[in-house]
Formats: structure tokens, sequence, C-alpha cells
């Protein structure tokens, strides 16, 4: 006799420890499924076995090529595409001239096949089903039979209310050859769910075999545990022989376990493994091939497939790892977990119980997993960024994310509370905040819709309405598959570490607030908003003095057309005529600058679209770079407020205090980033006065008001103002430089320069008449370098010779650590 093995499943259940192999190919006790049902069908006497292959098939033909090391033939047929379980086997039919068998090779068993032969051809059916008992049939076909075992009825996977029997289809089946003859060619067909049903209407006689051997499906990861213990437990013993496993413990070749290691059986270790000091590998484990396993880890109820490192100190507890899974130190991994093939998990992480994590992902240091990482290659634990909190689209920023944070971001504020949330016009930014809000009310929040402003909008309306916070969803400038989401604290600034932390605990934990149905508050829709914010221009800029004196001719560049919209709308309510418009995917002005509009405007303004950042340009173009519109800025400013302090990034150029000093101000600095300027900036009522620095620095379209006011009221040009301010020196490099050795090149550095002191974060070494700035990234393994000196010479100079001096650190320490870690 002969037998057909169907081994084209994708096992879609058991993803992702399926991703990279076809179903068939998932070892139980180490060796694949499949493999199982070649040892049982050999041991029943056939040797003649087809291979149904679909999905992945060289994995299978590889690793068993023709069947000769098992004592078999095995022949393969390759399906061009999903034919169905009975269309799958016409390839085959050459194959066949007499009774054979159709077994999956995705299943456990230790059926009795000889058995179901005979009894085949006793009933002389065209078909014989092989049936067992289940005490929960819903995920199995139900099989109804007369008292004389001929099949009555099918009902495929029912319904609870459907639930008539107990006994189900194992997909085991004796067959005629004549069977072919009924199965449709041309398109997918199923055994249980088209050909039996047909050949049971057309009077044929199929009869049931019920079988009382162990049979298991292995169709999710809790019955792909289950087989494992059922195994242990000798339910299938006559499978593996009987006895293999009466010493409980099974270590395979080459394997070392120390002596202070503890192995409680029943457990499988496979072979050229190392089971480290004081580790525990309890009862119902398995160890695949080639795996090591340090100190004082505790393994139990779990499987790890083959080449696995799991680090000092980690807890598995009834998790399935894939192959080459990396686990650091003291990592914990929780009931029905399973990782994917090539996954690294980092320090003190935790894998909740029924997480999956896809192949090829990273985990990085004290994560809690609590949902499936699917699409995004790395998982971090921290939300926030330096930049705020950003994702993309659908794959790390979802419906269910947003509602989740805003329930978080809720939860830290308190019930009760209000707060502003904004967007742009984006639909994607649409979704997320309306999801957000969702999670907001859930609290009992009240919530302050501005609907669809710029982000210096929001951050006034936050005061404007002593808001507690403020949320501002945008998309990113440079992608419109990635959004941004700004946090704002009750001053309308960016919100502190302390706060994001807050969320971050609180959304990993889950331990959100939720109120009663009558505390949640309707929606504040204000959709007006724009009409205040030019009544609040209209009290600070002189219109008077625009329209009588001559208007510098303007063109407004943005990467956003409602930004160019809103800016039109502003600029026609102040009287301020916009010479022209231009839209740009990219906000480059490099890239344009020998556009034909931009040849005759006295002034070109690059607004994002966010309505923040403003680049200007003067005539033909030239593009004033970051640090001389700083200067410039802060020039209007002190004329405008003699004796004011400019707040400023410690990586400004000491130009600035020259200046500062000439119009009678002064300078607080601060550290580089634009979270700690405008918390600074904040503290003040930037809303009163005609004039200050948050309203030219970071809010683009005040800005650009302010210079055409202060342009018309000295009747003057761009090109003149910019001859006031002093000339700089200053030069920006940066390079890598591994997180480990940041600290002890800086401690280093501060050790050995006798004029280097600790400021905001960075290193500055001071000299007579110029400086060494040097800063670590926050987010990259970087070290930035800023030197400013006289000349453009001496700025270079003091450059090439810190970048040579730290670098030469770099390596030192590099070789320090590799010396270390030798030893």
């Amino acid at each position: 006799m002969k037998a057909i093995i169907m081994a084209g499943g994708k096992g879609t259940r058991l993803r992702p420890m399926t991703c990279g192999m076809p179903k068939p190919m998932v070892p139980v006790m180490n060796i694949p499924l499949i493999e199982h049902i070649i040892i049982l069908l050999k041991k029943h006497g056939i040797v003649d076995i087809g291979v149904t292959l679909m999905f992945l098939p060289q994995k299978i033909t590889s690793y068993f090529g023709d069947g000769t090391r098992w004592g078999v033939r095995l022949h393969y047929f390759t399906e061009e595409k999903p034919m169905g379980t009975a269309g799958s086997i016409l390839s085959a039919s050459s194959f066949i001239n007499d009774t054979f068998i159709i077994i999956s090779g995705d299943c456990i068993t230790d059926l009795d096949l000889t058995k179901a032969m005979e009894f085949h051809r006793l009933k002389q059916a065209v078909a014989t089903l092989v049936l067992t008992r289940e005490e929960n049939p819903l995920n199995f076909g139900i099989v109804t039979t007369d008292n004389s075992s001929y099949i009555t009825g099918f009902l495929e996977k029912p319904a609870r209310g459907e639930v008539f029997s107990d006994t189900i289809n194992t997909g085991i089946y004796v067959l005629e050859p004549e069977i072919f003859n009924h199965i449709v060619h041309d398109k997918p067909s199923d055994f249980s769910r088209d050909l039996f049903p047909a050949l049971l209407d057309k009077g044929y006689p199929l009869v049931g075999y019920t079988s009382y051997d162990y049979w298991s499906d292995v169709g999710t990861v809790e019955s792909y545990l289950s087989t494992h213990c059922d195994i242990f437990n000798r339910k299938a013993e006559s499978v593996f022989g009987e006895n293999k496993y009466n010493n409980n413990i099974v270590v395979g070749r080459s394997t070392v376990i120390e002596p202070t290691a503890k192995i409680n059986g029943p457990c499988l270790i496979g072979s050229n493994c190392y089971i480290g000091h004081d580790a525990v590998i309890d009862s119902y484990s398995v160890i695949g091939n080639n795996c090591f396993i340090e100190d004082q880890t505790s393994i139990k109820r779990s499987v790890l497939m083959n080449n696995c490192s799991i680090g000092r100190g980690c807890e598995l507890r009834g998790s399935v790892l894939g192959n080459k899974v990396r686990f650091m130190h003291y990592v914990s991994c929780y009931e029905n977990a399973l990782v994917g093939d090539e996954c690294v998990v980092h320090e003190r992480s935790i894998i909740k119980p029924n997480i999956r994590i896809w192949p090829g992902k990273v985990v990085d240091s004290l994560s809690v997993v609590d949902r499936n990482i699917v699409w995004v290659s790395r998982y971090k634990p921290e939300l926030f960024s330096q930049d705020g909190l950003t994702g993309t689209v659908n794959v790390d920023i979802t419906p269910e994310f947003a509602s989740r944070l805003g329930s978080a971001y809720g939860s830290v504020l308190g019930q009760g509370k209000s707060i502003v949330v904004s967007s742009d016009d984006s639909n994607a930014s649409s979704l997320f905040k309306y999801a957000f809000i969702s999670g907001l009310m859930s609290v009992g929040i009240k919530v302050n819709n501005i609907s669809e402003v710029p982000v210096p909008l929001s951050r006034h309306a936050v005061r404007m309405l002593q808001a507690a916070g403020g949320v501002h969803v945008k998309r990113n400038s440079e992608s419109d598959d990635r959004l941004e989401i700004d946090f704002f604290d009750e001053n309308g600034a960016n919100a502190g570490i302390s706060v994001a932390k807050n969320i971050e605990s609180v959304f990993y934990k889950e331990d959100f607030l939720r109120c009663r149905a009558r505390a949640i508050l309707d929606i504040n829709n204000i959709s007006d908003f724009t009409g205040y914010y030019l009544g609040y221009l209209l009290e600070r800029i002189d219109t008077g003095c625009i329209r009588k004196k001559k208007c510098p001719s303007v063109l407004v560049v943005s990467n956003g057309e409602s930004m160019l919209t809103f800016i039109h709308n502003i600029f026609e309510g102040l009287g301020i005529t916009i010479g022209g418009e231009m839209l740009v995917n990219q906000m480059d002005p490099e890239n344009i600058q020998n556009a034909e509009h931009i040849l005759h405007a006295d002034l070109i303004a690059f607004i994002d679209c966010s309505g923040e950042k403003l680049i200007l340009a003067g005539p033909g173009g030239k593009v004033i770079d970051e640090n001389l519109f700083f200067l410039l800025t802060s020039y209007i400013l002190l004329r405008s407020i003699p004796g004011c302090t400019i707040i400023s990034p410690m990586n400004m150029t000491s130009a600035l205090e020259h200046l500062a000093i000439k119009y009678g101000g002064a300078v607080k600095w601060v550290k580089p980033s634009k979270h700690a300027i405008l918390k600074e900036l904040m503290k003040t009522d930037i809303y009163s006065g005609n004039i200050n620095q948050y309203m030219l620095q970071f809010d683009a379209t005040a800005s650009l008001a302010k210079i055409i006011e202060f342009m018309c009221r000295h009747k003057t040009t761009l090109d003149n103002i910019l001859k006031f301010l002093p000339s700089y020196h200053l030069r920006h490099n940066s390079f890598l430089c591994p997180f480990d050795n940041i600290g002890k090149v800086m401690r280093t550095v501060l050790s050995q320069a006798n004029t280097a002191k600790r400021l905001y974060g960075g290193i500055r070494i001071s000299f007579k008449n110029s400086w060494v700035l040097i800063i670590p990234d926050a987010r990259k393994p970087l070290l930035h370098i800023y030197a400013e000196g006289n000349t453009d010479c001496e700025s270079e100079l003091l450059m090439e010779k810190y970048i040579y001096k730290i670098k030469g650190l770099i390596r030192y320490c590099s070789g320090e650590q590799k010396s270390q870690e030798n030893y």
C-alpha cells in the first residue's frame, strides 16, 4: 500500500512560528511533525510515500531528500496554486494504483493504521474516514455515523449551537483510486467540505473508523505545548518506543550540563547544548540542538528550537522560542508567548502571556511587551523621543494605540481636567486625533477640540483656555506615512521628561483610570480659533505702518497647502500683500533658489507645514542659515525691547553676546534643544506685549509679519538689516561613538582640559577668544563638536584638533573594553 502525506499547509494559526517554515516542518520533540508521520507509516509497512507540497516546498525536500535515511521512498508533488485538500492530491494520481492512505503531515498521532486499513477492506467502501472523539469540536469537522459505521452527515467547524456530536474528522483517510474520478479538476476542492458530502449525496458508501488512539492537530500554540506534555506523559509513547523516556530525562550527544544545574524530568535536551551553573530545566521542557543556557536561568513547560541563546537569570514559563532566538540577561517570557526566529530581546524585558513576536525583531532593554510585534523592526520601551512621539501610520500608530495613549495621558492628568486637542488637515492626523479623544473621554477628561490649526495656535489655545495640557497631531514633513504627536504642558511648552515617563508607565501597565458613564464629558468643538488668532495679531502688529510704507514683495513657500491658505488669510487680515505662493513637496530652499518667482522677490519665506519653522532668503534666493536667523530675530528683539534677555542654546555663536551687550541686553544659555528653549520662554507671559522671542522664533506666521513690520518701520531691506549683525566663524561636525564609550570619553575630556566645564549635558572648553563644545546626541551613538574662533581658519584648526583627539579616545576606550572582555 502507498500513502500520500498532505504537506502544503501554511499553519497560519501557529504564526509567527510558521513564517519561515511550512507547518509540517514545525518540530515536536526536536524533530519535524512530518517526520513523525513518516516514522508512523514505515512502522505499518508503508514505504512508498507521496508528499504534496505548496508553501516553502524546498524546506521539506532539502531536509528529507528521497527518504533513504528513513528507509522509505519519497515522491514529491508541488501545487502551482492552492487547490484545497482534495484538489492537492490530483497531481499525485499517477503515483496511485491501488488502495492508499491520505494523512496530514502536520499532526501527531500513534493511530494503528493497520487496523484502519483492515476495517476499510472489511466495509468495501470507496472511502474510510478515521474519526476520533473531541471534547471541544468547534474547530474541527463533525461527522455522524449510523450503528454500522456508515457516515450519515458532515458539519465543518460548527457554531456552539450547531454541535450535535463530539466525533470529529482527523483528516486521515483510506481511499480507493476511483476517488480521483470525483475530484473537480478546475477549481479548489476540499475533502470534508466538498468531495465527501457530494459522494454521500450520490449514494456512495462512506464509512467512519473511530479510533481511540492518540491524535493532535497541533493547530495552536496551546495545543503545541500540550502535545509535548502528552508525549512526556506517554499518551502517545507508541510512536517513539516504550522505553525511550523511562528515565524521564533525555539528553543529546555532546551536551554539557554544569554540576550545579538542576534538571527535572520529564524533559528533553538536544545535542551540543550548554546548561549553565544553577540553571533549572524543569518538567515538560524541550531544548533544541545547539542551545546555550546561561547561569541561573529557569525554564519551565517551554519549547526552545535550535540555536537559541538564553542569558543569565532569564525566566521562561510555558512559552515557545523559534530558531536562533537570543535573550539577553534577565528576560522574562510568559505563558503561550511565541517568539519568532532570529529575534533579539534585550536585558530585563518582559514578554507578557499570549504575545506573538514576528521573526527578526529587536526588543530594547526594559521593554514590557504587551502587544504583538508584527511590522515594526524594533520594539522600544520609550514611547517618546527627543522629538516627541513619532511613528508610521497603521503600523506603529494605530487607532487602538491612539485610544490607549489617550487613556494613559488622561490618567496622568486626572479626571475632570481640561486639555486642548488639535491636528493638521491630513486624514491620518484626524483619524489618530479622534481615536486619541475617545481614550481621553473614557477617563473623564474635558476635551477642547480646536480642529485643524498650525502648532503655534495649539500652544496659544492651551494658555488661553487655561488647560492642563494639550496635544497636536501632524504629519511628518518628510513622509506622509509618518505622524508626529506633540504633548504640551499647561504653559503650551513641550511636556517635560517626567510627564512622558508617567504616560509611558501608565500606557505599558494599562493602569488606566475609568470613569462612570455620567462622568463622560461633551467635546467642546472650537471651529473659529483662527479668527481669535488674527485678532491677537491685529493687537500686536502695526498694520497702519505696513499700509503707509512700501511693503516688501514677499514670496511664501510651504510644503503644506493648508499652511499657504492659512498664511494668505492671516496676512489678508493684517493688510500684508503676498507677492506669490509656492507649494513644494520638500522644504529644501537650496533646490528652488533659481525659480523665476524667487528672482523677483524682496523676501522669500519658507514656512513648514506645522507653522513653527521659518527660513528666510533675500533677493536672489540666498538662504539665511539657522545661526544667522537667530541673530537676526535677536537683533529685532533687542532693537524693539532694549535691555531684554535672549534665551539661547549653548551651541550658538558667541557673537550673540556681543550683540546683546551692544543693546544693553543679556544672554541666558540653555541646553541646545527646542524643548529647553520653549520651557524657559514659556515661564513668562509670552502673549503680553507687542513682541517677544517666542513670537519671532517659534511662530512662523507671526515672525514673518513682525519682520515685515520692522522693515517697513525702519524703511530698510533684509540685506541692510544683515549688515548690522556681527560676523561669526562657527563650525559643527559629528561622528560615531558607541553608547558604551560616550561616558568614558566625556569624563576623560573633562579631566584633561584645564578650562573644561560641564554645561547643560555637554562640555565646553574655553580659550582666550575661542571655544569648543562637545555634546552627546540624545538618540544616536554620536558626539557633536562645535568650534568657534576669530577666523574661519582658526575654527577649522580647532575642529580638526578635537576631532583627532576624541577619535583617539574612542579607539582607546574601545580597545580597553575589548581587552576586558577577552580577559
